[in-house]
């Protein structure tokens, strides 16, 4: 089935894709949309990731749906500021509250709500250059002519400007600034659905003729990824039966005790022992460097 945009929408300026994911085709660098517009607002308001504290750049978004939302609020936390989310049917009064509470520096709003935001921002003596314009593919029985900034205009005046520059942390900053490191979690995705491999270890380790277990994902062309067993044998339980008729075996106990995400099917391979750190974790990297190395 072919969707396509309603008559009163903009034309799309870029092909759409025939063979990507919704959520690859969104967050690959490749568009770089948060990375754009976050230079110019970093210029107009004179705020850097380095510099000030998060407390210090609050910015409001209210605002209906909009395909810019999402890389709006990314392009905020870039420049080291804190979100503001507001609800599109909270009064002037409401918001003149949060944004008070909140220290607001800036707003983005749509013109359906610019009147409330406007209202409120203005009772807080905010800056009214710092009121930016969020736009939408929303048809206009009676144009309304408003003057702030867009999110296209901050865009192109944000094409010209210098990289921001990575975040510099020196040393015993970590009191007063936080940063993550973000290692892959494990979890197979099939069909959009996360399956954490700890859950089919268990089950397995719990076949008597497992010893011990481990799951790792792998590619697959029609699931997206599929998870892959690495089992060792009992020695002593079941010793009789070779591999192919216990790959079944286990494969049937898997599809009796979880759901289909969670099948192995024939993606099981018998090992001698498990590669684990000096605290007993399981090598994954190992394990797949094994499926390569196979498969090459």
């Amino acid at each position: 089935m072919v969707f396509t945009s309603p008559s009163w929408c903009q034309d799309i300026l870029m092909p759409i894709p025939n063979n990507e994911l919704v959520g690859e085709f969104v967050m690959r660098r490749g568009h770089g949309l948060n990375d754009v517009s976050e230079d110019s607002p970093s210029s107009i308001l004179g705020w850097d990731f380095n510099h000030g504290n998060p407390e210090d750049k609050v910015v409001a978004v209210c605002s209906l749906n909009s395909i810019d939302y999402v890389p709006l609020t990314w392009a905020i936390h870039r420049l080291g500021g804190i979100c503001l989310l507001l609800h599109p049917t909270s009064s002037a009064s409401e918001l003149e509250t949060l944004m008070r509470k909140a220290n607001c520096k800036a707003v983005f709003t749509c013109k359906p709500l610019m009147a409330q935001c406007q209202a409120a921002f203005t009772a807080i003596n905010g800056d009214p250059s710092n009121i930016f314009l969020v736009e939408l593919p929303l048809p206009e029985e009676q144009p309304v002519k408003i003057s702030n900034t867009t999110i296209s205009q901050l865009i192109a005046d944000g094409e010209g400007l210098p990289d921001l520059q990575p975040l510099d942390l020196q040393d015993f900053d970590s009191k007063e600034r936080l940063a993550y490191f973000c290692p892959t979690s494990g979890t197979s995705g099939f069909l959009g659905i996360q399956v954490p491999p700890v859950e089919i270890e268990g089950h397995l380790v719990a076949h008597p003729a497992v010893d011990d277990a481990a799951v790792v994902a792998i590619s697959d062309e029609d699931a997206g990824e599929r998870p892959f067993a690495f089992v060792v044998r009992s020695q002593k339980v079941m010793t009789d039966i070779d591999e192919k008729s216990l790959k079944k075996d286990i494969s049937g106990y898997i599809q009796s005790t979880l759901s289909e995400p969670y099948w192995l099917r024939q993606n099981i391979r018998f090992i001698d022992a498990i590669p684990k750190s000096h605290n007993g974790k399981a090598l994954k990297f190992k394990l797949k460097q094994q499926l390569v190395t196979s498969s090459a």
